[in-house]
């Protein structure tokens, strides 16, 4: 099976860059072949074009770079369904794709003896995943757009069962191209009004899988874990995607 890994890194986030791609070479779909890519504004990466796992001789691992325009933020949190459709040509002859946050590091296996596997093998199961929000894992609240002229609000009563994470997403190659342009519209459609949604593409994603597409297999906190666990954070479970701790507004400036 052939699995495309992306992520955007640009100004101070290419600093994640290395532990990325290392922690993925061993945790991520170990057993297939995998291309991580990197949509990055760094001048040039040290990455191999394709290489073989150490641990999995049998199976590719590759690393491409796209290059993207410097954006701070919110922009490269905004535009990264942009990004992924317009650059949709990278993610041609995938399986499946998958985002994670590059501030995020894999440590334990992603897409093999786990619940994503699972969800892959058995045809029963949506092929569009998402996670299950670490604040609001047990779907008894969230945090849905509210602001009704935004595009991305949604109604109390067609609110989706969980409230799902940005921070770890994917399909099959044809659910992740739809997310993608679906998801990309939305914001694009709230930014002409100038109308930013609060969780910005994580609201266009909840949006999506509410009222748009509503057959999303949903993953376990463990996909997007606080590496420092707070105490709102309830669910019993051992982390697979640590989402690093960091200084948000040092990181952002």
């Amino acid at each position: 099976m052939k699995v495309k890994l992306v992520c955007i890194a640009t100004r101070k986030y290419t600093q994640y860059i290395d532990q990325f791609i290392v922690s993925a070479q061993k945790y991520f779909f170990p057993y297939d072949d995998v291309n991580v890519v990197i949509f990055s504004d760094a001048p040039s990466l040290n990455v191999g074009l394709q290489q073989h796992r150490p641990d999995h001789y049998d199976y590719t691992f590759a690393v491409t770079d796209v290059k993207i325009p410097s954006h701070g933020f919110p922009e490269a949190t905004l535009l990264r369904y942009r990004i992924f459709s317009e650059h949709s040509l990278y993610l041609l002859g995938s399986d499946y794709v998958f985002y994670a946050d590059i501030d995020s590091t894999f440590v334990d296996y992603v897409g093999h003896d786990d619940e994503l596997s699972e969800y892959i093998r058995e045809a029963r199961y949506a092929k569009l995943f998402c996670t299950r929000h670490p604040g609001f894992w047990n779907g008894t609240t969230g945090s849905w757009e509210t602001n009704e002229k935004s595009l991305s609000y949604v109604t109390p009563a067609s609110r989706a069962p969980f409230y799902a994470a940005g921070g770890f997403v994917g399909g099959s190659y044809t659910e992740f191209l739809n997310l993608s342009g679906v998801c990309s519209e939305l914001i694009l459609g709230d930014l002409r009004k100038e109308i930013t949604a609060q969780w910005h593409d994580e609201s266009a994603l909840n949006k999506y899988i509410s009222c748009i597409n509503t057959k999303v297999s949903f993953l376990a906190p463990a996909y997007v874990y606080p590496e420092e666990r707070p105490d709102w954070f309830t669910w019993q479970g051992t982390p697979r995607i640590l989402a690093l701790k960091k200084n948000h507004e040092e990181i952002r400036s």
